[in-house]
């Protein structure tokens, strides 16, 4: 019954306070407001009274139920008159805002109207993609942690972005802001350094791309501290192509970074057939602090594997700590000529002629050597030659001197 009440005196005051002023137009434009760029509100304010009257209007700006932003007018109408106002808002984030209007005596005093719209405030950056990863999986109290950050933009225009790095500590957050520009439809790669927690246990590294002080994306990554500190490293080929047949061998030196002995260490690659590889040595028993050993990895490729790019796992693993490298293996077909074909000059009888050319070239070439060797040299002693009539009168004279002797 009291509710009733209020209403039956409530609606007259109402209509009389809108007598004396009333808000008869709000709008904004454009029609999909575009954050941090200008969205004009449209005011329309009219005095139906038979007098004039002085006011005071309010325009709020509410984000989430926070004012974001406020602006006042003083001015006077004559009766009947009316007044228009295109007052400007930048909305520095994404998401739905309302626009809220009151209408005032001068005092501030008696409430004449009260208007309210809502907008969505919208974005054409992105989308986005990061992602995070540290270089190692563990690390002593209190050191930094190397770790990679990957940030993609996939939208249509270049923009700045705010990336910020945190790792959740017990007693505190470590938080770290560094600002990078995603040209359009790129990928971009940067290495980062971040302070970690004195305590000991797993911990969440995260990243996140903040645009219109908004998180839109977000990675995470998991690490551990500890004081037994423990990390190999090693260095492996990125990219190793091979013909099918072939064979290759390279070396992978393994270092014992940590602080504490490590046992059983083996180095494998993964991904691909174990028929294909040999490792030696197999294993090493133990590896102390700042060691390096040495392993040298076969890949022998079969002649009937099949042609194409295999990711890789290069793997480095003890019983303590276990470390991996992706590396890309491209298996590719023997070389073959060109095929025999009846067109564009590279055609069978091309061939067939070429090798006779060349059988013929070898044969005259051999002829010559021939002569050339049973021919008789130059420089030889010449041959007297002994005409028979001479060799007949020589016999006679021969035969004289002996009978008379």
């Amino acid at each position: 019954m009291i509710f009733f009440l209020i209403i039956l005196i409530s609606s007259p005051v109402l209509a009389q306070a809108q007598e004396n002023g009333r808000i008869y137009h709000l709008t904004y434009s454009p029609a999909e407001p575009v954050a941090l760029e200008d969205v004009t509100i449209s005011i329309g304010v009219e005095n139906p009274s038979d007098k004039a009257q002085s006011y005071f209007m309010q325009l709020q700006m509410a984000k989430d139920g926070r004012i974001v932003h406020e602006q006042e007018f003083t001015f006077t109408l004559e009766k009947t008159k009316g007044i228009f106002f295109t007052p400007t808002f930048a909305p520095q984030y994404i998401g739905e805002y309302e626009v809220i209007v009151k209408l005032y005596d001068k005092a501030k005093y008696e409430l004449f109207d009260t208007k309210i719209i809502e907008f969505n405030s919208v974005s054409h950056l992105g989308p986005f993609d990061i992602v995070i990863e540290p270089l190692t999986s563990r690390v002593r109290p209190g050191l930094t942690l190397p770790a990679k950050l990957f940030l993609e933009n996939m939208g249509t225009k270049g923009t700045d972005v705010e990336v910020r790095i945190s790792v959740n500590c017990p007693d505190k957050t470590l938080t770290q802001t560094l600002t990078v520009f995603l040209p359009t439809r790129n990928r971009a790669e940067q290495l980062v350094s971040m302070q970690t927690c004195e305590q000991e246990g797993l911990y969440d590294i995260s990243a996140s791309i903040l645009v219109f002080n908004r998180t839109w994306i977000s990675s995470v990554s998991q690490f551990f501290i500890n004081s037994s500190f423990i990390q190999l490293q090693f260095e492996a080929p990125e990219k190793i192509v091979l013909q099918l047949g072939q064979n290759y061998s390279f070396p992978v030196e393994v270092t014992n970074l940590g602080n504490q002995k490590i046992t059983d260490l083996k180095f494998v690659v993964q991904r691909i057939p174990l028929a294909w590889q040999k490792t030696s040595p197999s294993s090493v028993i133990e590896v102390e602090p700042n060691e390096k050993v040495v392993f040298i990895v076969s890949i022998a490729i079969p002649q009937d594997a099949e042609p194409k790019t295999y990711e890789v796992r290069m793997t480095a693993a003890a019983e303590e700590v276990l470390e991996r490298q992706i590396s890309v293996l491209e298996v590719s077909p023997l070389a073959v000529l060109p095929s025999l074909t009846s067109a564009g000059g590279t055609s069978i009888l091309r061939y067939v002629l070429i090798s006779l050319g060349s059988l013929v070239g070898a044969l005259v070439i051999g002829v010559l050597l021939r002569r050339y060797v049973k021919r008789k040299p130059s420089f030889a002693p010449k041959m007297h030659t002994v005409i028979p009539e001479r060799l007949e009168t020589l016999r006679k004279l021969k035969e004289k001197l002996k009978s008379q002797s």
